[in-house]
């Protein structure tokens, strides 16, 4: 007995939402800002008008693009282990990535992130069980704004084993990056991914130049690639949830159908991170209740093209550890995991997705792990039922000592919690009344001192220095 997949969309809905998405493809088309990008799709059957750099696709060129995706996508950690496959129906977590601000683990105060908070973050998530992949947590200020992507996923690779994934729309970045991953790997980046890369659309329907070769700088190698606007309802989308939905669609097909065109049969994830516009404060919301349904709409559509499916989450408005961040964290991560989403990342982000805690890291991989066990269910069998055990010890018995009970003891029937405070009062007092994110960030604190798991070596590192240096000159001649 498992918790069935939550569901909003209705079939049918599914399909007006699939015909409305292939109308504005075909009808009304995207600017694509490089005219090396607009020959190759001129080349492949889309309709270019090159002076205006407009293109709309043929919902036959998109039909067949799509029956190229594959519906899953392996993943590797730093060894060349099996780590995830998305698309199995197991939702995988990552880490938040491209905070601008850290929240100190001392002063409690809001800064400027660091590459030191990047590695930090890196060690405590490659030691927290329920984070699955990581990214880039923060960027870091001592390096140039281009560069950040790049230092920040040097900063990973050296401090953590497990699958990375990264956002950037500068192909230089990208094909840095790409360099980096084969020195530290053992394994062809194609055929064993070790790597992920997310571009994004300048919403509504626009891709800029540097994304357009960026995903194609990355689709040609072989490295999965992930499709993933961001569109403001009423701002840069239409007002109403069904029309968000509908345009970013549009953008997520639009830009697997690219990277199809230049590689068939590249791995691609349909990703998405809305935001609803609250025009009464002027403020951007991505915790809100609407992009909770989207997230679950979301998981939907893609299971519709059978493109595993990426989101956002758990995303909160909240600037502080409160009731609201509470609710509001559990309430999203909670609609992505249950309704099929493959890859769910924000693990460690709060205050719009802004700003980075190592506390906010531990809570979340702590919500995490409930979810997954709510999501197990729990067996009905005979033995479960345990009739017989009941009848044996009877009115007024105890079970404290039976057979049954010290068999499933050791059990994963209940969850074993690794921060939440479980204490009587009279103990809680006795230690301190320590909250939650006390707890959680003496946690954070003791795998901080740990240290770094499994270290590259002297070569690596070396190898790995000698691209960053390539590429701050690179940043210094133009």
């Amino acid at each position: 007995m498992k918790l069935e997949k939550t569901k909003v969309l209705s079939q049918s809905e599914i399909e007006k939402v699939n015909d409305a998405a292939m109308q504005i493809m075909e009808d009304t088309g995207f600017i694509v800002r490089s005219s090396k990008i607009l020959d190759m799709l001129s080349k492949s059957g889309a309709e270019v008008d090159f002076e205006k750099q407009h293109v709309k696709f043929p919902v036959k060129l998109i039909e067949e693009c799509l029956l190229k995706v594959p519906s899953r996508i392996p993943w590797y950690d730093r060894n060349g282990e099996l780590k995830v496959v998305l698309g199995s129906g197991r939702p995988y977590v990552a880490m938040g990535h491209n905070a601008v601000f850290m929240q100190d683990i001392d002063t409690g105060e809001r800064r400027n992130a660091c590459l030191q908070d990047v590695q930090q973050l890196a060690i405590v998530a490659d030691r927290l069980k329920e984070i699955d992949v990581i990214g880039i947590p923060v960027d870091p200020w001592e390096v140039t704004s281009e560069a950040h992507v790049f230092y920040g996923v040097k900063k990973l690779m050296e401090s953590s084993n497990k699958p990375v994934y990264f956002s950037s729309n500068l192909p230089e970045i990208n094909i840095a990056i790409y360099e980096m991953a084969k020195t530290v790997y053992p394994h062809d980046l194609a055929k064993k991914p070790y790597i992920i890369t997310q571009h994004s659309p300048t919403s509504p329907l626009i891709i800029d130049g540097p994304m357009a070769e960026s995903l194609y700088e990355m689709a040609i190698r072989g490295i999965p690639v992930c499709s993933l606007p961001e569109p403001y309802n009423g701002v840069s989308a239409p007002f109403t949830v069904a029309g968000l939905l509908t345009v970013c669609t549009a953008e997520i097909l639009c830009g697997i159908v690219m990277a199809q065109i230049f590689n068939p049969g590249v791995y691609c994830m349909f990703g998405s991170s809305w935001t609803t516009f609250d025009m009464k404060h002027g403020a951007a919301l991505i915790g809100s209740p609407e992009t909770n349904l989207l997230r679950i709409a979301h998981a939907q559509m893609a299971k519709f093209y059978n493109i595993p499916a990426h989101v956002t989450s758990p995303n909160t408005e909240a600037n502080a550890h409160d009731e609201q961040m509470a609710w509001e964290k559990m309430l999203s991560q909670y609609a992505c995991m249950t309704s099929g989403n493959d890859l769910i990342v924000n693990c460690g982000m709060f205050a719009t997705g802004l700003t980075f805690s190592l506390e906010q890291l531990v809570l979340d991989s702590e919500m995490v792990g409930i979810i997954r066990r709510m999501m197990q269910g729990f067996e009905v069998n005979d033995d479960t039922l345990a009739v017989d055990v009941v009848k044996s010890v009877g009115p007024g018995g105890s079970f404290l000592m039976e057979d049954h009970t010290i068999e499933h003891l050791r059990s994963d029937e209940y969850y074993e919690y690794a921060v939440s405070s479980v204490d009587p009062y009279e103990t809680w007092r006795a230690k301190g009344k320590p909250s939650v994110v006390d707890l959680a960030r003496d946690k954070a604190r003791s795998l901080i001192s740990a240290g770094v798991a499994q270290p590259l070596d002297n070569f690596k590192l070396k190898a790995m220095d000698e691209i960053a240096r390539k590429l701050d000159l690179y940043y210094e001649k133009v």
